[in-house]
């Protein structure tokens, strides 16, 4: 296993995102895929909208995973209208940013005040109405907002969802329960005791009974733990689908740089989630306040293993290839 520094645990997420660099060395072994090889559904990762997280990018490893599926990858670079998507049965927005917030190539540094409030939207008014009329016919969406300004910018198309996110940060680490073997091991490289590593995680995130969390019945073992790395949560309707849970008593803070720290609003989020789906007229919809979960990448000077390649998140791959199987219909 490689070293697991503990800094990676606590580093805040502006930081983490500021040093990341995608690994493309990342391979999960995949016994039994969904699909033979290249025939499966077209999953589009969007690349219009200065996106954190692209297939040529820090989602490269992600479009690796899911061609070792069977599915078939697209990059698309346009604003979404009808023709824009044709041939997409699922989409993926991941971390998408109105062009004041935006960001250059990946590896880029992220200036002081590139991310400063406000976060206007990623989505001009006709693409969101665009993007609810695809939905509603069939289309499938994986909608990821991360730690601000990515909630803020993808506000619109969230509440119209059913979801308010919060354009902050919460802090949470593992949904589920992590193989004790796992713990023990991690604990040994960083010179800890089990018990001091828990501590320094913080409490975990819980999950709920969803087809993707149980995987393909007799094909799959069922999600264990899922380890995140830093993001946002949003406070659900009464038409989502509760799927990740944040730990009871977390607290989420906005952080204003242009203000005192002393004024930083905190919001009590029990009950709030960072995964959760919905049924759309005849297509269906994952949201997902977490990104990295789904990247393999190498984060900060040291280049500490981050994503699918933490040691710790062993399952998540797992956890990324079952959320677009049940977008397909696959679970």
């Amino acid at each position: 296993m490689r070293a697991l520094p503990l800094l990676l645990l606590l580093l805040s997420a502006a930081t983490l995102n500021a040093q990341q660099v995608p690994d493309s060395s990342f391979t999960f072994p995949n016994p039994n895929p969904a699909f033979p090889a290249g025939t499966g559904p077209t999953v589009c990762v969007d690349a219009g909208h200065h996106n954190f997280h692209t297939l040529d990018g820090r989602y490269f490893t992600f479009g690796k995973l899911l061609r070792g599926d069977g599915f078939q990858t697209v990059s698309v670079d346009e604003r979404f209208d009808g023709p824009s998507l044709n041939g997409c049965e699922v989409l993926v927005i991941a971390n998408a940013l109105a062009a004041e917030n935006g960001l250059g190539e990946v590896g880029s540094e992220i200036a002081d005040d590139v991310w400063d409030f406000p976060h206007p939207s990623a989505l001009a008014r006709g693409e969101i109405a665009s993007l609810l009329d695809w939905i509603r016919e069939g289309g499938k969406l994986l909608l990821i907002m991360d730690h601000a300004p990515m909630p803020g910018a993808m506000s619109g198309l969230a509440s119209m969802l059913g979801v308010v996110p919060l354009d902050g940060a919460v802090r949470y680490r593992i949904f589920g329960e992590l193989p004790e073997a796992a713990i023990q091991e991690a604990a040994e490289v960083n010179g800890m005791t089990p018990e001091e590593l828990l501590e320094a995680m913080g409490p975990n995130g819980a999950f709920r009974d969803h087809p993707i969390i149980r995987g393909r019945v007799g094909l799959d073992e069922p999600v264990r733990s899922l380890m995140t790395f830093g993001g946002s949560a949003f406070f659900p309707s009464t038409k989502v689908r509760p799927l990740l849970e944040v730990p009871i008593g977390a607290v989420g803070r906005v952080y204003p740089r242009e203000v005192p720290q002393t004024y930083w609003p905190e919001y009590p989020v029990d009950g709030w989630l960072v995964g959760g789906t919905l049924e759309y007229g005849e297509g269906r919809v994952v949201i997902l306040g977490e990104a990295a979960t789904c990247s393999a990448q190498l984060a900060g000077e040291a280049r500490s293993p981050m994503g699918m390649y933490n040691p710790l998140a062993m399952d998540n791959p797992k956890f990324c290839l079952n959320t677009v199987r049940w977008l397909t219909g696959v679970l």
